[in-house]
């Protein structure tokens, strides 16, 4: 099992190349970015909203 971490590791972005992805990026395709997550944001929080909310 430790050789799947390691294999999943060695393939995952480092921090330093985490940010230089992020600083390849113009502002369009960051705002895209952006209103993703926003979105992913909302529907979860209506998610947790449905299920909480009592009839």
């Amino acid at each position: 099992m430790s050789d799947i971490r390691e294999v999943n590791a060695a393939h995952q972005p480092n921090d330093l190349q985490r940010r230089r992805d992020l600083h390849r990026l113009d502002k369009r395709e960051l705002v895209n970015i952006i209103r993703g997550y926003e979105t992913g944001i909302a529907n979860l929080t209506a998610r947790i909203d449905a299920y909480t909310d009592e009839p």
